[in-house]
């Protein structure tokens, strides 16, 4: 049971962390349940979309977000916001 567990966190951190790279983020290779998107100074901007779509993520003024692997759904949520921050301009750090 908890093998299959883990097995399936890994499975969809890999798919969330390649559709980042997909989408032109330089993310550092997780070994956790999270990811780390450091936006530096513009860490309140970028925390402030997933809030305004619902989402809880970890944010660290002036250095970065964390964002934990939840659920497929929550997950796609944070793809489609990378994807506008993305083309809004903003990047890694």
């Amino acid at each position: 049971e908890m093998r299959n567990r883990v097995d399936a966190l890994v499975k969809e951190r890999n798919r969330v962390v390649s559709g980042l790279r997909e989408q032109g983020w330089n993310i550092v290779e997780p070994y956790a349940n999270f990811f780390w998107m450091p936006f530096g100074e513009d860490t309140e901007r970028a925390n402030q979309r997933f809030v305004d779509a619902g989402l809880s993520v970890r944010a660290f003024a002036g250095e970065g977000i964390r964002i934990t692997i939840a659920e497929t759904e929550a997950n796609d949520r944070v793809l489609k916001i990378c994807e506008s921050l993305k083309k809004d301009g903003f990047s890694l750090k």
